[in-house]
């Protein structure tokens, strides 16, 4: 009732703001010639399989392991059919490579979310066609159009989901409890990021902890639990190195680190050029008398950010340092100073070094950090870890151990220190352990399998009945 009561006012007095907001801003109008031009149109058979929505980016990487095993299934017969919906422009890149690639026997359709439509059942909205009888939303963007088709879909289930930075808001106010709960509560199933957000949504929602085991009658009715779909796929990765593979220089490159063991070996994971005040006299001095290696892999490959780190690092050459740059022609120097211009390499790269630096934790807030968790590398971050439940899952993995990693620090130039055991603070970390991680990945294969071969057998069932 209460989805139906927001798309009321959405399609009403939401309607009655779209026109002068249209006259007076030239983003709604280019928002509105986007949903056109990426939008369904008429005559568009929407899947009635499976459905996927991701607001940008990092939704899209999150689903995209799921989109990959479901491409691969046949179900009564047929191979499935997919739509994602996409919110965010930003999408616009992946979405053109997809439809660039696509052929009569694709099996996977892309379409924008009408956020400015008019009409609720004209060919671009989403409300025009039949509810899937699978209905996967990431993280956040509930939009009552898509609340209510998943409300009528087979089943509705969130992936990524997360508290973090709400637990304490959503307890003080009864208002915000309500909102939430009614929120959460439209979804079958809730796969949470980590288990502590698992644990917040079961306390919300009032679903006992004995239902997080992924099974048939766990998941039959409602189920909260935790679970990322990206691990299986980054070890996937790490194992088989096919990107790297693909570059042909998997040999140079591996040579470069043949006088290093690899707790000399760094890796500065999508770098930003604010961050070069990580290296600190010391940290150059080290570099100079070749004590260590250090990879950059820049978070931009183009664009003035990155043609600043281009200029900055070239003042290292100059200044008498072994530099190296690995570009789509082949990798160019001997050195032990390496600046990567290669796009899509960052995870196969992770696991050859002892320590990975995550970028931008003195920015908006660090950038990934599963993929090199999974290398089994020392971690090390600035402070805006707020938005990331990448960092609390690895936190708690290591804590249960003893160990501090990720790394935390507060200051650039503190970056150095800490790694070789001087960090003003005295946490000093301890060698990881990769038969643990092996463990790890072994549950982690046992939980994926467990969830996708429900989601299989649904499908099958609901096969069966048609």
């Amino acid at each position: 009732m209460t989805t139906f009561i927001l798309l009321l006012l959405r399609y009403t007095l939401g309607n009655l703001l779209i026109f002068p907001l249209y006259l007076l801003s030239s983003k709604i109008r280019k928002r509105i010639l986007f949903e056109k031009e990426y939008g369904p149109k008429k005559g568009d058979r929407v899947s009635e399989d499976i459905w996927f929505h991701v607001s940008s980016e990092g939704e899209w990487e999150q689903i995209w392991p799921v989109v990959s095993f479901f491409s691969t299934l046949v179900v009564g017969q047929r191979k499935l059919n997919m739509t994602i919906w996409f919110t965010s422009t930003s999408l616009k890149n992946k979405v053109d490579k997809i439809l660039a690639q696509k052929t009569q026997d694709s099996r996977i359709d892309t379409y924008c979310l009408s956020l400015l439509s008019i009409n609720p059942f004209g060919p671009r909205n989403i409300l025009s066609y039949k509810a899937p009888k699978l209905f996967f939303m990431v993280r956040y963007d509930f939009f009552p159009e898509l609340m209510w088709q998943g409300i009528r879909s087979g089943k509705f289930i969130l992936l990524s989901a997360t508290l973090k930075g709400k637990v304490d808001k959503i307890r003080r106010n009864p208002i915000k409890k309500l909102k939430a709960k009614l929120r959460y509560d439209c979804f079958d199933h809730i796969i949470a990021s980590t288990d502590h957000d698992a644990h917040c949504f079961q306390k919300l929602l009032g679903v006992s902890e004995n239902q997080q085991s992924p099974v048939e009658e766990a998941m039959s009715e409602k189920f909260v639990g935790s679970y990322d779909f990206r691990h299986f796929q980054i070890m996937q990765r790490q194992a088989e190195k096919m990107n790297l593979e693909s570059t042909h220089f998997q040999d140079s490159f591996e040579s470069l680190f043949k006088d290093y063991s690899i707790d000399k070996r760094i890796i500065l994971g999508n770098f930003w050029f604010h961050e070069r005040e990580l290296f600190t006299s010391e940290f150059i001095s080290d570099l100079k008398d070749k004590k260590i290696l250090v990879f950059i892999a820049p978070h931009h490959l183009k664009g003035e950010e990155f043609e600043n780190i281009e200029h900055w690092f070239e003042k290292f050459t100059d200044a008498g340092l072994d530099t190296v740059i690995w570009d789509e022609i082949g990798i160019h120097g001997e050195g032990n100073f390496i600046l990567c211009k290669l796009p899509g390499l960052l995870c196969e790269i992770y696991p050859y070094f002892g320590h990975a630096y995550i970028g931008n934790g003195f920015g908006r807030s660090i950038h990934s950090i599963l993929e090199p968790f999974w290398s089994g590398a020392h971690l090390y971050c600035g402070p805006k870890t707020h938005r990331s439940t990448e960092f609390d899952f690895a936190r708690a993995y290591y804590e249960t151990r003893g160990k501090i990693n990720p790394a935390v620090i507060r200051e650039l130039h503190d970056f150095y220190p800490l790694l070789i055991n001087e960090s003003k603070e005295g946490n000093h970390l301890k060698p990881i352990d990769s038969d643990n991680l092996k463990l790890l990945g072994e549950s982690i294969r046992t939980q994926r399998d467990g969830l996708l071969s429900y989601y299989k057998n649904f499908l099958e069932k609901e096969a069966q009945a048609d």
